[in-house]
């Protein structure tokens, strides 16, 4: 809670004092539309559809304001250059397979222990999956409270090898409404790969109560 506070008193400060772009440095926005398409972009990671680096300063610099100062603003413009690439990738998707299906993918965030959600007052995923919503809304549905981590774990990034990660996160997820979910298209968004771990736990999750496919996206690595 007190975390919460501090930072939305943070960004009331940022407010106050006026906005200027992380990249360009002109007053207005924390990042302007042209200036998120500067910033350095990732390839895809093995089957996780990857937009920014994260080796990028900007690029971290922009995500721990949206994580950890609630400067929601920034989101539109990540978002904007993410729906770009996941669009493309998808509709080449669709020719490569022959998919006719023109029911919209349920876009499911990463969701936070209620510990955690608690503490930090918002989860940074939800804001991200709703700015793309916007972008296509007969395309994306959101699917909010769908996906849900029902168990307290450590920190991914604090574990050492891969099995001590993977135990961390076993049963760590589950689905709150498997009709909302059953036979659907799903895009599972985070904002950072790290491990790839918690995509895939969520992953085996939700396949697990009758998605039909997962197209995994994370906004950096």
């Amino acid at each position: 809670m007190i975390s919460s506070i501090l930072n939305k008193a943070i960004l009331l400060l940022d407010l106050l004092l006026g906005q200027s772009c992380i990249v360009c440095k002109k007053g207005g926005t924390l990042l302007c539309d042209s200036c998120a398409f500067k910033l350095e972009r990732s390839d895809n990671i093995k089957d996780v559809l990857v937009c920014f680096s994260y080796r990028d300063r900007l690029v971290r610099k922009a995500i721990h304001y949206l994580k950890f100062r609630g400067a929601f603003s920034i989101a539109r413009p990540l978002s904007l250059v993410l729906y770009e690439k996941l669009v493309d990738e998808l509709l080449e998707d669709a020719v490569l397979e022959g998919d006719q299906n023109v029911e919209p993918f349920l876009i499911i965030p990463i969701p936070l222990s209620k510990k955690r959600l608690a503490k930090r007052g918002y989860n940074q995923v939800e804001v991200l999956a709703k700015e793309l919503v916007k972008y296509d809304q007969n395309g994306f549905e959101l699917g909010l409270n769908i996906l849900q981590k029902t168990k307290e774990t450590k920190s991914q990034v604090s574990l050492g090898g891969r099995i001590e990660r993977l135990k961390n996160l076993e049963g760590a997820f589950t689905v709150m409404d498997p009709q909302k979910i059953l036979s659907r298209n799903i895009i599972l968004l985070d904002d950072v790969l790290t491990t790839g771990a918690t995509m895939n736990e969520a992953t085996k999750t939700l396949m697990s109560f009758g998605a039909k496919k997962i197209r995994r996206v994370a906004l950096a690595h």
